[in-house]
């Protein structure tokens, strides 16, 4: 009887996905993906996407935190149900020195994580934006698993 892991499942990755598993540097990662190289082979443990889906969660984070910091006249504005901790000079202070800090990278690594999911799509699907055939392969476990993800393989490579 094959295993099926429902809570984890093994989503086998496009043809040349970035190695997004072997990735230490997310911030060099985010700020151009074309720094994590490409594999022609599949990953059929899921390994690479679980990878990749830990980036953009990280881009999404980074983005909410620089709307949040967007202007530094929200800091100076009453809050009415903010907590008396956050309304105290010392809590103003630091959220202004983390605006600055915010502020000087805003083109860095902010500006880099809005883009991050299109710039990668980009990476291995020349097509991007046009409407391509896919094939679609029904989960399975184990070792059919494996084979069905390098069949398909070789047949989007077989052109």
């Amino acid at each position: 009887m094959p295993s099926h892991d429902y809570v984890d499942p093994p989503f086998p990755s496009p043809t040349d996905f970035p190695k997004f598993e072997t990735v230490t540097d997310w911030a060099a990662a985010i700020m151009d993906p074309n720094t994590v190289s490409q594999d022609p082979m599949p990953d059929c443990m899921g390994e690479r996407l679980r990878a990749y889906v830990k980036g953009v969660f990280m881009t999404d984070m980074l983005a909410a935190l620089e709307r949040n910091m967007s202007a530094m006249r929200h800091l100076d504005e009453p809050w009415p149900a903010a907590p008396a901790a956050f309304l105290s000079d010392d809590h103003k202070a630091k959220m202004k020195r983390l605006y600055s800090i915010f502020s000087k990278n805003r083109q860095g690594l902010f500006r880099s994580s809005a883009c991050f999911q299109q710039r990668v799509t980009k990476m291995w699907n020349p097509n991007h934006g046009e409407l391509t055939q896919m094939i679609l392969l029904p989960m399975a476990g184990g070792q059919l698993e494996q084979e069905n993800c390098f069949h398909s393989w070789r047949l989007h490579n077989s052109n």
